[in-house]
């Protein structure tokens, strides 16, 4: 039991340090930026009796919806999408092989590592419950955050971030999507629309608001009930994303002329043009062959353990 609570205790320590690294990491490239980022502070108006009176007279350019005063002016800020990316170091903008590969290596070794090492401390407590669960819910929090990790690069191989050179970005980004359970080259041309049309309320792809008809919203009341809105977060988490990908949930209303069914797994959907379809069914096949990877890994290692994994 000594050598339990020992191998537990350098899991942790592991846990920690990793973590540790990760924040610092971020602090010292914030740090090392900081002194080139133009300073894009603006002031949030309050919302005030005479503010709402301004707004509704048109002295001020607000927004406003009902009873409501938009918290962000409708004036144009003091800094253009130019003066943002010039901020930025310019090497920020040449991605290298040896990098790229360099950081997801780096991931890939720490995802397996944490794989052997839940496995190795398993063989000690599989006979006790409660450390059991604390070992595979600490497991889980880390892998989490490593696959976040690697997600983020599978995400940059969307946007061509990954390599200047385009097929390699299409090889790493599949190979990574397919892992995820994300149709790639769909989720590419969906996220591309999304960014184009980011804030379109007719032809954004995700996060479209529901269309205020100058009423109090229904569910106004529930957002203020805390166990109402954690539900609601776990529900978003859980169900969110595979609804997004299967029904195009959170995306526009579909326009005058569209077709009302779309999906990320469907090549007739409006997120389509015709020269994407058959990159649809590739998603599509990519995702298959996934899932007969891990099925024979199941009848090999076991499904539950594929599972927990």
């Amino acid at each position: 039991m000594s050598c339990f609570c020992t191998l537990l205790l350098l899991w942790f320590a592991l846990l920690a340090y990793c973590c540790l690294c990760s924040w610092l990491g971020c602090f010292a490239q914030v740090e090392k930026m900081a002194p080139n980022v133009v300073d894009s502070a603006m002031s949030v108006p309050k919302v005030t009796v005479a503010g709402k009176k301004a707004a509704q007279s048109g002295k001020t350019k607000v927004a406003v919806v009902g009873d409501k005063v938009a918290v962000l002016s409708l004036e144009k800020p003091p800094f253009t999408l130019k003066d943002v990316k010039d901020a930025i170091p310019a090497h920020c903008f040449k991605p290298t092989l040896h990098e790229s590969f360099g950081h997801l290596a780096l991931d890939l070794l720490q995802f397996a590592a944490a794989i052997a090492a839940v496995l190795f401390v398993h063989e000690y407590v599989k006979d006790y419950f409660v450390p059991r669960m604390l070992l595979w819910t600490a497991y889980w929090a880390f892998q989490g955050v490593t696959g976040t990790g690697i997600w983020v690069i599978a995400h940059e191989c969307g946007h061509g971030g990954f390599s200047t050179n385009q097929t390699i970005n299409d090889i790493v980004g599949f190979i990574l999507h397919s892992a995820f359970y994300v149709p790639y080259f769909s989720w590419q041309r969906s996220h591309s629309n999304h960014h184009h049309y980011t804030n379109n309320i007719n032809k954004d792809e995700v996060f479209v608001p529901v269309k205020h008809d100058g009423k109090v919203r229904v569910h106004s009341a529930q957002e203020k009930n805390p166990v109402l809105v954690f539900l609601h977060l776990v529900g978003v988490l859980i169900f969110g994303w595979p609804l997004y990908l299967t029904f195009n949930m959170t995306a526009h209303e579909p326009n005058p002329g569209e077709e009302t069914s779309n999906s990320h797994f469907k090549p007739s959907s409006n997120i389509f043009n015709a020269k994407d379809r058959p990159y649809v069914f590739l998603s599509v096949a990519g995702l298959v062959a996934w899932t007969g990877i891990l099925v024979y890994l199941g009848s090999v290692f076991g499904y539950l353990l594929v599972f927990m994994l």
